[in-house]
């Protein structure tokens, strides 16, 4: 019986807390500005180098991962305004120090444009240990761009990546199942 004046108490107590006050984190004037979506805008300035890096067999790469654009059919799907995470790896052989990296997204479409990004470069363990590179491990073999697709033109892209700069560049696909629809 002696908890039943608890229990009231308890239940006067909660009552008397107001739910009509705006917490602080909540009030208008501190209201959340929508942000911008995160990644990289498509480069503005394409340096002569990085259009013109063609395919090369002395370039080894693989896609891992396609994250923010559902796949389905012959690659993946994304609204002009979303952003995407594009991660893998490229080697260039018969070098330990890999270049500087970036995303091709190459227009499919009859007189389309191709769109680049940049991407970071990173350690893969897993790819400088592989046997295929063991004459010469690779260090910084990743390659990953988190990309913003506003002002990319609707339809099919092949993904390649560009490894380079002015004095060599290099290009390799990730083959025509890897296709990023813009919708």
């Amino acid at each position: 019986m002696r908890t039943l004046p608890w229990i009231a108490l308890l239940l006067t107590s909660l009552a008397g807390c107001s739910a009509t006050e705006t917490p602080p984190s909540m009030s208008p004037d501190s209201a959340a500005t929508s942000a911008e979506p995160a990644g990289n805008a498509a480069l503005a300035t394409v340096p002569a180098w990085m259009s013109s890096a063609a395919a090369d067999a002395s370039l080894v790469c693989y896609l891992d991962v396609v994250e923010g654009a559902p796949a389905g059919g012959k690659g993946w799907r994304a609204g002009a305004g979303d952003a995407i995470r594009i991660a893998g790896w490229a080697v260039e052989t018969g070098t330990t120090a890999q270049r500087a990296g970036a995303i091709r997204l190459h227009s499919l479409a009859p007189g389309g444009t191709d769109v680049y990004f940049a991407a970071e470069r990173s350690d893969r363990a897993d790819v400088s240990a592989s046997p295929q590179f063991a004459a010469a491990p690779p260090s910084n073999a990743g390659l990953t761009s988190s990309i913003r697709l506003d002002g990319v033109a609707p339809g099919p892209y092949e993904i390649f990546y560009v490894i380079g700069d002015a004095g060599k560049a290099v290009a390799c696909t990730l083959g025509p199942s890897r296709v990023l629809t813009v919708v």
